[in-house]
């Protein structure tokens, strides 16, 4: 694997890291606006890696957006996020 790729994913799991820490403090806190902001902030983050890796033959979009519906299904059924 090439370094630059190993880098890329050691930042996307600290990205990731810092979503997970955004979403604690809005369940603790509530919803501030200085703490969504920074979700929002932390996901941008998350979604430059995620450019960063597709550009790099890594990860495929067109498979994110097949994961990212076969996702929206799942939920339907196990969450009430997705009504049928």
């Amino acid at each position: 694997m090439k370094e630059d790729t190993k880098e890329a994913l050691i930042i996307l799991a600290e990205e990731c890291a810092e979503v997970v820490q955004e979403c604690t403090k809005l369940l603790r806190f509530g919803l501030n606006v200085d703490d969504v902001q920074n979700l929002n902030k932390e996901i941008g983050d998350v979604l430059a890696l995620v450019e960063y890796l597709n550009n790099q033959g890594l990860i495929d979009l067109f498979l994110l957006e097949e994961s990212v519906e076969n996702k929206k299904e799942k939920l339907k059924t196990w969450s009430s996020l997705y009504e049928v």
